[in-house]
């Protein structure tokens, strides 16, 4: 994680985005404009960084739950729209955004690409499911 803090030392955008960010103990906090922002939860998990962020309640999701296959496919569609982003629940069962990547190879470019797109795809699913943001 120290590789992690490093990089965002002192950084209050993101390169090449309007996008601000801010970053303390495994969270970076993206504002995207508009009073809108999204939490980016940063875990190293053995050979890998893994970077999290909510789209979703339980309370939410269980609620949207109802109409289960119209739930399902609106997910299955929106993870063949995005590359790089998946869309899964957690163990807590929010419906989050997940990026996946090796450690060791993580540069700069790629954790600014990585924070920005999940901040972004995260924040536009919410909106589109709920006309908030809430997270």
């Amino acid at each position: 994680m120290d590789r992690i803090e490093a990089l965002l030392a002192g950084r209050q955008y993101l390169p090449d985005s309007k996008l601000q960010v801010s970053y303390e103990a495994g969270c970076a906090n993206i504002k995207l404009g508009n009073d809108r922002s999204q939490k980016v939860i940063v875990e190293r998990r053995q050979n890998c960084y893994l970077f999290t962020s909510t789209v979703l309640s339980a309370g939410r999701v269980a609620s949207l739950r109802r109409d289960l296959p119209d739930f399902v496919d609106r997910m299955w569609r929106r993870n063949q729209q995005t590359d790089v982003v998946n869309f899964t629940f957690d163990r807590e069962n929010r419906l989050i955004g997940r990026i996946e990547h090796p450690a060791d190879t993580l540069d700069a470019e790629e954790l600014y690409f990585y924070l920005s797109r999940l901040a972004i795809e995260c924040d536009r699913l919410e909106f589109v499911m709920t006309g908030q943001n809430r997270f």
